[in-house]
């Protein structure tokens, strides 16, 4: 199921025009969620048992303040910030061909803090920028703000009506991986694209090494952080936390020589 996606994607992205090219990811979802439904690889016992209308009322949890848990968020958020800072940029290149603007990034950031501080109050976890929406973009180049307004109505109007969120969350998984690979790999094309602006000089080199090695070996192998104290042990369990954390004090450690900045520099200009 998850192959005839992916090859339903490829081929319209490879032969189709206009709206059947654009419209690529959706039919492939699309055609998967029939298919699948006809095998009877669809659970309709959610969509059976959710309610028709639903209101979110604030403060359903009693709020409580643990220095741990708030120092741990706070290092989360600042890697959600990190990680919307990325996810702007790579959109802006995909879309645009440039690095994204001072005003774009600090939007996104305060987009992401207001969401997340709004989802706090209605008793649902924070939000984050979703990278998937960045490979989306370099597939599409659809970044018409109207466009993307329309799908957060969609999200919006299934918070309030729970059997038409259901009907989403019903989608197999086989469905939604089909179609996530090609978006997944489209974001890692765009990572290599800002990489290779930056430049492989010794240092960045060295950064990314021990970035890549650190971040994901230490959230691969729990038992590496087994011995930490429970609020770095939350951290480091989670890849991207954990890589943005280990870039974060490698940048510090070894910091840009002349030459590193002036590359820096030259790549913005240029962007």
């Amino acid at each position: 199921m998850g192959f005839l996606v992916l090859f339903t994607i490829v081929l319209l992205q490879r032969f189709g025009k206009g709206l059947w090219k654009n419209s690529a990811i959706l039919i492939g979802l699309l055609l998967g969620y029939v298919v699948s439904a006809f095998l009877g690889m669809v659970d309709p016992t959610s969509i059976q048992t959710a309610g028709y209308v639903s209101l979110p009322l604030p403060l359903q949890f009693q709020m409580t303040f643990s220095p741990s848990a708030v120092l741990s968020f706070a290092a989360l958020f600042v890697v959600s910030g990190l990680e919307t800072i990325g996810n702007t940029s790579g959109i802006t290149i995909a879309g645009f061909d440039r690095e994204a603007t001072e005003r774009e990034t600090s939007g996104a950031i305060l987009a992401d803090a207001l969401g997340s501080t709004t989802a706090a109050l209605f008793n649902a976890l924070p939000n984050t920028a979703f990278g998937q929406n960045a490979g989306i973009v370099s597939m599409t180049k659809v970044v018409n703000k109207w466009c993307i307004a329309v799908g957060a109505f969609v999200l919006m109007i299934c918070g309030f009506l729970p059997k038409l969120g259901a009907v989403f969350s019903a989608i197999p998984n086989a469905v939604l991986g089909g179609a996530v690979i090609s978006v997944f790999a489209m974001i890692l094309i765009n990572g290599i694209k800002m990489l290779a602006r930056a430049g492989f000089s010794e240092r960045n080199v060295l950064v990314l090494g021990i970035t890549f090695a650190l971040g994901l070996g230490l959230s691969s192998h729990p038992d590496a952080v087994a011995q930490l104290p429970g609020a770095l042990r939350f951290l480091f369990s989670d890849s991207v936390a954990a890589t943005c954390i280990v870039a974060i004090v490698a940048n510090l450690l070894f910091p840009m020589d002349p030459a590193d900045r002036e590359r820096a520099r030259e790549a913005m200009t240029d962007a």
